[in-house]
């Protein structure tokens, strides 16, 4: 049963500092974890959209990202939602 929209609590994103905290933290605790930190906040994919992705979903001459799948458990299926299925714009440091 879908949940419905009043039901729907607000998201609660961190704050631009909790943010730096938490990447800083990945650049020192553990650097192999780092990338996918760093590229789930700036580019606002959900990690289970990131896990999905492929080579193929990825355009570094025009800088963007497809996201069309997503994998939790294991299994590949569609986006969370149908709105879900987007195209993201990142930005050159992103690739560095």
């Amino acid at each position: 049963m879908a949940e419905s929209a009043e039901k729907r609590t607000k998201p609660d994103p961190f704050t631009a500092e909790e943010r730096d905290k938490i990447v800083e933290h990945w650049t020192k605790a553990d650097f192999f974890y780092f990338p996918w930190v760093f590229t789930l906040f700036h580019t606002g994919m959900r990690p289970s959209e990131a896990s999905a992705l492929t080579w193929a979903d990825v355009d570094l001459e025009h800088r963007t990202i497809l996201i069309s799948k997503s994998r939790y458990m294991g299994r590949e299926s569609a986006p969370k939602t149908s709105g879900s299925s987007r195209i993201i714009q990142f930005v050159v440091w992103l690739t560095y």
